[in-house]
């Protein structure tokens, strides 16, 4: 896995005889890696990817032990953020978290169709959603939910997730 180019992460909470443990997923196009654990820290992680993934794009939530794997790139996970992004509708009407989640949905349905070679060179495509990304990153936020003023701050910190 570890010279994979995308490798995905993520955790889940899980019982084990009683006890709060972990299942810590890695996966690739061709093999998924499962292993259990009572700690969802970073040691974790290195305990069995010592390496991390150094030549891969690295596909996750926030989480900041899977922050800290040493990668090639990241990417965050889009499930994880159109989840939040429709609690933020939801919870607070927030038409931000709209715009954004259309972007989202744009891009995941641009990249089903996307041909071998619109991935080589530039691309005004995804240029393009990497601009509406930006302005929606750079706009007045002092007025939303403290939820979703972390949750902005949180991609500007990690990166866009394109």
């Amino acid at each position: 896995m570890a010279v994979s180019k995308v490798v995905g992460g993520d955790e889940t909470g899980i019982r084990v005889n009683g006890d709060k443990a972990w299942f810590w997923v890695f996966q690739n196009n061709l093999y998924t890696y499962i292993k259990a654990a009572y700690s969802r820290s970073y040691q974790s992680i290195v305990e069995t990817f010592a390496n991390g993934f150094p030549m891969s794009v690295y596909v996750t939530d926030s989480l900041a032990a899977q922050l800290k794997t040493k990668i090639l790139a990241k990417q965050l996970c889009l499930t994880h953020l159109m989840r939040e992004l429709k609690n933020f509708e939801q919870a607070f009407k927030s038409e931000w978290a709209t715009r954004l989640k259309q972007v989202f949905k744009e891009a995941i349905k641009y990249k089903k169709q996307m041909a071998e070679d619109d991935y080589s060179g530039v691309n005004p495509k995804e240029k393009e959603f990497e601009n509406r990304l930006s302005e929606l990153l750079e706009i007045d936020y002092s007025n939303e939910h403290l939820k979703l003023k972390a949750f902005i701050i949180r991609l500007i910190k990690t990166g866009v997730p394109f």
